[in-house]
């Protein structure tokens, strides 16, 4: 058990691992993120929609499995915005909150050591790090996202240009 008062999340660097599972606090990232933050007042669906996007960097980029924790629902709900079985939201449901799912999966997971948590709630902060996960802040989140799409870029027009020099 941790006893440690943590003013803020741990951020850790670490050297990515084809296995990690990054499980993220929907609405805690989005109200983490100031430029996504202002929208969230509004509307609710397209800060979910920016979230996704910068999540899926990190998806495509890594080949990583990624779920997207948002809060309410009548049911637990599994949505999935493209064909990868690898990246979903789940929506808890009303009897539950997205902070119980997290930490109940930390609690089930067969190597919670390969999951990173990105939240700045300090409840959750205290699970993932009692169950040995990694913990990154909505900030730390988007700067790996923004990493990611910059190398998925670079794949892409290393891909292109050996293409092209192929069919020149």
């Amino acid at each position: 058990m941790v006893v440690a008062r943590l003013d803020r999340p741990t951020r850790v660097r670490f050297k990515l691992k084809k296995q990690a599972h990054p499980l993220v606090d929907g609405y805690n990232v989005i109200l983490g993120l100031p430029q996504v933050k202002d929208i969230f007042q509004r509307d609710k669906e397209t800060p979910r929609d920016q979230l996704g996007r910068i999540a899926r960097n990190i998806h495509d980029a890594n080949g990583m499995r990624v779920m997207v924790f948002d809060g309410s629902g009548v049911d637990h709900e599994i949505v999935r915005p493209g064909k990868e079985l690898t990246f979903s939201f789940l929506f808890s449901a009303t009897s539950s909150t997205a902070d119980n799912v997290i930490v109940d999966l930390l609690a089930n997971a067969r190597r919670s050591t390969a999951v990173t948590v990105v939240t700045k709630d300090q409840v959750i902060v205290h699970a993932a790090l009692e169950h040995g996960a990694t913990v990154m802040g909505p900030e730390e989140f988007l700067s790996w996202a923004d990493t990611s799409d910059g190398e998925e870029g670079a794949r892409a027009a290393r891909t292109r240009s050996g293409e092209e020099d192929g069919f020149g």
